[in-house]
């Protein structure tokens, strides 16, 4: 009887548990997924940064964009035709208003009363120019171009964002 029990123990023994080689196949596949998984989710990082860097680079632009022609909106221009880098102003309460864009330091920039507030983020490269045009006639509302690049200056070159802007405004009164 003893020999029986023993007969069964080994039998069971044989069939209980995993080989050597089913546990390397077992790790090897767990290391695959692990890895794959760990690429997917840093290419998903490095993504979300770059987008979120075209955002706020855009989102700079357009507040510039709009901020800048709001006040050309309701103002007089006092550039003559063509390209500048400054764009001189005077506004419905007749304050004298110059934007400079000064590409050396990659700033904009408003004049105001003789003190100067310089308008995008220091983490933002703004480069650009303004171009007015009467036409050739007598009107009296200028068209003004505003053409700016801006770039985002934070962290890895790699995942920075340029976004060039450009619109035309023209101003809604005549005075």
């Amino acid at each position: 009887m003893i020999k029986s029990v023993t007969r069964q123990t080994n039998s069971k023994r044989g069939q209980s548990g995993f080989s050597l080689i089913e546990l390397i196949v077992a790790l090897a596949v767990f290391v695959v997924v692990v890895v794959t998984a760990n690429g997917i989710f840093s290419l998903s990082i490095v993504s979300h940064r770059k987008i979120s860097s075209q955002q706020e680079t855009l989102e700079t632009g357009r507040f510039l964009l709009e901020s800048i022609s709001k006040e050309v909106r309701f103002s007089r221009i006092y550039n003559s035709d063509g390209a500048s880098l400054q764009l001189s102003v005077r506004n419905q309460d007749g304050e004298d208003i110059t934007y400079t864009f000064d590409n050396g330091s990659k700033q904009i920039s408003k004049i105001v009363g003789g003190g100067t507030v310089v308008l995008n983020d220091p983490n933002m490269a703004v480069a650009g120019q303004f171009m007015v045009s009467r036409s050739g006639t007598a009107i009296a509302h200028p068209l003004v171009t505003i053409i700016m690049q801006v770039a985002d200056k934070r962290g890895k070159t790699e995942l920075n964002s340029v976004v060039s802007l450009q619109t035309s405004i023209s101003p809604r009164t005549a005075y």
